[in-house]
């Protein structure tokens, strides 16, 4: 099959701009019906609301003519992030579109999923970064998007495209729920047993008094710097210290010094045996890394002395940012008194978080191979490189 015919936008869909408040109105305080999207909330082909906000009933009326449907497809029209696009989910449906972004519905000739994954080629992606320019300010208008061209197969082929590409996505999605779910579950455990002092064997264990209220006998209070070590990402290394991995870079964590090679550049950071916690030392954010990662400015890797439970150590830095609201800088953040449990709890709780901590990153890894192939196959089969029209497919969509 030699390809698809192509057409521009403004012949097989309907394009509308979202709204912003009147001046003068603001974001209602309590939670409503009415969810606002704002340009922050899409990319990759979702829109998640990232920090909710509501307009009130009386606002939500007089903007009643700016609401998305599921399925409906938007992209960002304005900003630093201009061109992302995202498909409105079911939970969003009703929900009114900022006027930083658009709204895009097919007219019949082409299926919202179809669309979806035409709008996400590098083809697509490279006409909206042609269209908005070199402006100082990068704006996507209505005009300039009727203006991309997308290949339009006959519907059932694109009914077939679409079931093969979102059946890796609706995978993608159901991993995603299991890791949302498990990664709430390390998090009730530790409130439990270390905010809540209900850790197992807790009623044998009378409660004693500290600088930090009432806890649990056998208990200490600490401050950070007694129980972190900070990683030097320093610029030296041997072809001696590296072991044979290629480009994979190792940690020589007796020297608190990262080692490797990426092009003859030691400029990347991996994980050793042991995962090692980022700290952004302006956002105040967190992550446990296990798998290889770069690292920027501003990032500060560390890890737990006396090889304490890094996940013990992860959440109970965590807790200190999160709950107490602390939005400062790692050099104040050391300084800070925690509440540092038992070491017999801090070992059963350990291996509980390294069952679930595998079990998700398991789940992550297949995610990363699903999207690779995904990815491999999405402009293979928009361009109609790969021919599907005599495959026998369920199609679920078409417009």
């Amino acid at each position: 099959m030699k390809g698809f015919s192509r057409v521009q936008l403004s012949e097989i869909v309907s394009i509308k701009g979202g709204k912003r408040l009147p001046l003068g109105e603001n974001f209602s305080i309590e939670k409503t019906s009415h969810p606002y999207i704002r340009a922050r909330d899409i990319g990759n082909g979702n829109i998640k609301i990232q920090e909710a906000v509501y307009l009130s009933d009386k606002m939500a009326q007089k903007l009643s003519s700016y609401t998305v449907n599921t399925g409906d497809v938007c992209i960002t029209i304005v900003g630093a992030n201009v061109g992302e696009m995202g498909v409105v989910p079911q939970e969003l449906s009703g929900a009114n579109l900022t006027e930083n972004a658009v709204r895009i519905k097919s007219t019949g000739k082409i299926g919202q999923g179809f669309l979806k994954y035409t709008l996400l080629t590098e083809d697509a992606m490279a006409q909206m970064k042609v269209l908005v320019g070199g402006a100082a300010q990068p704006k996507l208008g209505i005009y300039k998007i009727q203006t991309i061209e997308i290949p339009l197969p006959p519907l059932s082929t694109q009914g077939k495209i679409t079931t093969i590409l979102s059946a890796y996505d609706d995978l993608i999605e159901n991993n995603q729920r299991r890791i949302k779910i498990l990664e709430e579950t390390t998090q009730n455990i530790y409130r439990e047993w270390f905010v809540k002092f209900r850790f197992p064997g807790h009623e044998k264990v009378k409660k004693v008094d500290s600088t930090l209220g009432m806890i649990p006998e056998g208990w200490e209070i600490k401050k950070v710097q007694e129980i972190v070590r900070r990683l030097k990402p320093e610029m030296v290394y041997k072809q001696s210290d590296v072991k044979p991995y290629g480009k994979t870079i190792v940690i020589d964590q007796s020297r608190d010094t990262f080692l490797g090679f990426h092009d003859n550049k030691p400029d990347l950071l991996a994980t050793s045996d042991d995962p090692i916690i980022i700290f952004g030392d302006h956002t105040c954010k967190m992550q446990l890394m296990v798998t290889p990662f770069s690292i920027g400015p501003n990032v500060v890797p560390f890890i737990a002395n006396n090889k304490m439970s890094i996940y013990y150590l992860y959440y109970l830095i965590h807790d200190l940012v999160e709950t107490k609201e602390y939005k400062r800088h790692w050099n104040e953040l050391v300084g800070k008194e925690i509440i540092y449990s038992d070491s017999s709890i801090i070992k059963q709780f350990d291996f509980q978080m390294r069952t679930i901590f595998e079990q998700n990153e398991t789940l992550k890894n297949v995610n990363l191979n699903l999207r690779r192939t995904r990815d491999m196959l999405l402009p293979k089969l928009i361009s109609g490189e790969i021919d599907v029209s005599d495959l026998d497919i369920r199609i679920e969509e078409v417009a």
